[in-house]
């Protein structure tokens, strides 16, 4: 559901859109890490199901040099097993700016607990529970037009908020930077 909205001065338009989904597996991997081992192993659940619902809101400023986006996630997971470290919920609000070939991104988010299986030294599997979580990615990009080329600079930020959750030999909820540069023709 889209609409603009020529009466707000500053104001261009909404967005509206939900997703309803279902996926049935049958045999799905599920992947599992020994303690202290960053080499993922797998084996096979016989049957799971993942069903959920996505929206997503959208306000559009300024003639779309700013946007707003709101986004609520619902996860039905029949087998936690199967979808490890997935959550059940996910909250998210995101501010863009896209304005004379710079673009800027500012995303929160806030996840619900999450489960998944790590198989100790022992070789039996134990659950690994990590609590629910929130936290704040920035990107900033600028892209320079020169002739026929096009050159671009990415740089991101991810889980910038400092949290003290750490999950031996897995790379979940970490802080990373990346920094990008390219050209295209």
């Amino acid at each position: 559901l889209t609409g603009n909205t020529p009466h707000l001065a500053n104001i261009y338009g909404y967005q509206i859109s939900a997703s309803l989904f279902r996926n049935d597996f049958e045999n799905k991997l599920r992947v599992f890490f020994p303690v202290g081992v960053p080499v993922a192993f797998y084996d096979n659940i016989v049957s799971a199901k993942l069903s959920g619902v996505e929206n997503q809101w959208r306000l559009f400023l300024l003639r779309k040099k700013v946007t707003l986006e709101f986004g609520l996630s619902l996860y039905a997971i029949s087998e936690k097993a199967a979808f490890p470290f997935k959550s059940d919920k996910k909250f998210t609000s995101t501010l863009m700016i896209d304005h004379a070939g710079y673009s800027m991104q500012l995303h929160w988010f806030k996840e619900g607990e999450q489960v998944g299986w790590i198989r100790q030294v022992s070789g039996e599997f134990s659950e690994a529970i990590l609590p629910q979580y929130s936290n704040l990615d920035f990107h900033f990009s600028k892209t320079v037009s020169w002739k026929r080329m096009k050159f671009f600079v990415n740089a991101s930020g991810r889980n910038l908020l400092n949290r003290d959750v750490v999950l031996q030999g897995l790379a979940l909820r970490d802080r990373r930077f990346y920094l990008t540069v390219g050209a295209k023709l």
